[in-house]
């Protein structure tokens, strides 16, 4: 397998200090040790996915779990805490507890499983993020494999792969992409991929380059998918694809998975076509990540859709509460209670120190917007505004 430039360094020891450390320790006492017991339904939507009666769910309440863990192995990278260390071993045996005999493990009643449609939610059914929440829950348990060798959650990883690849791999009456929201349930293509890296099976390679070929998938009303390989082919930037939705990223590494994957086919034409899609794929994501002008800051303005970069720096404005909230490490939690519904009846929220528009710093309760505001900074004043002391932060947060 080709080695990756930015490949991470095995068994890397941090020793965080200033306003890094600040934030990564503020981060493990205020929210990852606190997390799932202040949000219980984090686990017990999948406990109780069958019970009646059944929860009213929002599309996505697959996926918290599975970023939660993400996020905690990232920051025990960082920390070594062993606080940390020992609470997601429980977590990641109560999760793994939680997984179907068949590999399910979502929120959605039986007949309703990655399908990504129920009929339970609303007057005519409603889809459902039920791939996502799966691919969250697979990055989750792999990164704690790469972290501790837990047997166990490669294992249950395999058997969410495993679930994938009987339900949609080959010549299936419904394809992955038929089943909608494909910004996001087209991301298991990025998991299968990093699956086949760890154990050479066959099939999870096949199923993530069946996904790749399903971007370009056309329906009766128009495109399926975001064509996430042929666009930046043809020149076309992100907001320009059919779904530029900031989860489309998720999908989108596949491609650079699979440029450092040997694809393995022995017969010859099987294989000249692969390598012919892996120059593609190169090009491809070459063309549409690795551009200068993409740097973060700006980018995804208006809730979960980019815009047409301004043509001029001074028309860029950033949202001052997206310019890099850190939570206070003395700040007491102030935390979402989930309901029986499985919605939170507020926001998760916590102090934070936030850059106001004239560029001071300033404890408050965080408000979750993503919105611009009318007295949202410009680009130049918030990086000006940003400086030394959070700059850094930003670029090093972005790299974990």
């Amino acid at each position: 397998m080709k080695t990756l430039a930015c490949q991470r360094i095995p068994k890397t020891q941090f020793d965080l200090g200033g306003v890094v450390g600040d934030y990564v320790g503020g981060v493990v006492d205020q929210w990852l040790l606190v997390a799932p017991r202040a949000n219980p339904a984090m686990l017990e939507i999948f406990r109780d996915r069958d019970a009646t009666p059944l929860r009213d769910m929002v599309p996505w309440a697959g996926e918290f779990a599975g970023k939660y863990l993400t996020a905690a192995v990232q920051n025990l990278r960082l920390t070594a805490d062993p606080r940390l260390k020992a609470w997601l071993k429980e977590f990641v045996k109560t999760l793994i507890g939680l997984q179907a005999a068949d590999g399910y493990l979502g929120p959605w009643p039986e007949d309703s499983r990655l399908t990504n449609f129920t009929p339970y939610q609303g007057e005519k059914g409603s889809e459902t993020w039920d791939t996502w929440g799966h691919y969250h829950v697979m990055m989750g348990l792999m990164l704690w494999h790469d972290q501790t060798r837990d047997k166990a959650a490669l294992a249950a990883a395999r058997r969410i792969g495993d679930l994938i690849c009987r339900k949609y791999l080959g010549k299936k009456k419904t394809r992955l992409v038929d089943t909608g929201r494909t910004e996001m349930n087209l991301a298991p293509a990025h998991s299968l991929c990093i699956l086949y890296r760890k154990t050479k099976e066959q099939k999870y390679l096949d199923m993530a380059l069946q996904i790749v070929d399903e971007f370009a998938a056309e329906g009766k009303d128009g495109p399926l998918a975001g064509d996430y390989l042929r666009a930046p082919l043809a020149g076309k930037e992100f907001f320009e694809t059919p779904k530029p939705r900031w989860e489309s990223l998720h999908p989108i590494m596949a491609l650079a998975e699979l440029y450092s994957l040997p694809l393995g086919y022995k017969d010859k034409d099987l294989k000249n076509r692969h390598v012919l899609r892996k120059w593609l794929i190169r090009e491809g994501f070459q063309e549409f990540i690795v551009r200068p002008e993409f740097l973060p800051l700006d980018g995804f303005e208006q809730w979960d859709w980019p815009q047409e970069p301004p043509k001029s720096p001074d028309e860029q404005t950033t949202d001052w509460r997206t310019a890099g909230p850190i939570i206070s490490r003395d700040a007491a939690p102030k935390y979402a209670k989930i309901t029986r519904s499985g919605r939170s009846t507020r926001r998760p929220t916590g102090d934070v120190y936030d850059l106001r528009p004239d560029g001071a710093f300033a404890a408050e309760p965080f408000s979750g917007s993503l919105l611009r505001r009318p007295g949202a900074i410009r680009t130049g004043r918030a990086r000006k505004a940003l400086g030394k002391r959070t700059g850094p932060f930003i670029i090093f947060m972005s790299l974990l």
